[in-house]
């Protein structure tokens, strides 16, 4: 992720991943696979979270046209338990093809799969579009509603979620786990995916709170 892939003209972000001719080192994380782009992301300053407080609800909004890589995605599983690490929502996530997927992760030890998924084949994911989450303590818990194009598509429930900070994060992600490929498969090495460059675009990003008094 590089700084210069990141840009901001009109009005919109955009985000830009550029393939590489060669890779000439791997990533830091786990895992470590071969870098074939260079990309960029927009990260929150202050982690937010769900109040523990009687404070219920945070909501997220924005419009994206996003041009997906070559990828596919992981199978739903079951209900995973109390996270023991940041949970993940994700709002907006094109993996492939024209289907965003509405992901909800607990993030608990050993758990690879998100505890709820909701795919939303979209007929037109280039276009620009409206993404929204409402999140709402409850109890312990974090209900996570989800929207496209101001219509409701699922309620997630986030266990264990309440006063745990989560990142904010806009990025364009390439290759590895992300193009269905793992450690040890043929195609490893190369990290398949679209040659050239790919964008992604967001604006009238917003995130807020609301409380009860």
């Amino acid at each position: 992720m590089l700084p210069s892939k990141a840009t901001l003209s009109g009005g919109a972000l955009t985000l830009t991943a550029t393939r590489l001719t060669t890779s000439t080192e791997n990533s830091p994380s786990t895992p470590n696979a071969p870098i074939w782009y260079h990309s960029g992301a927009v990260h929150a300053t202050t982690p937010p979270s769900s109040s523990t407080t009687s404070s219920p609800s945070t909501t997220s909004k924005a419009n994206s046209a996003p041009r997906p890589a070559k990828a596919s995605g992981p199978p739903s599983g079951p209900p995973a338990s109390t996270p023991t690490g940041p949970p993940e929502s994700d709002i907006l996530e094109y993996v492939g093809d024209s289907t965003n997927l509405f992901n909800t992760w607990t993030k608990a030890a050993g758990e690879n799969d998100p505890a709820e998924r909701t795919p939303l084949p979209v007929t037109n994911p280039g276009a620009w579009h409206r993404y929204r989450l409402w999140m709402e303590k409850d109890g312990d818990d974090v209900l996570l509603d989800y929207y496209f194009d101001g219509q409701w598509q699922a309620t997630h429930r986030g266990v264990g979620w309440a006063g745990i900070p989560q990142y904010l994060i806009i990025n364009l992600q390439m290759g590895s786990w992300a193009s269905g490929v793992e450690p040890g498969d043929p195609e490893w090495p190369q990290q398949p995916g679209p040659t050239g460059d790919t964008t992604f675009q967001a604006r009238n990003v917003w995130f807020g709170r609301t409380c009860n008094w």
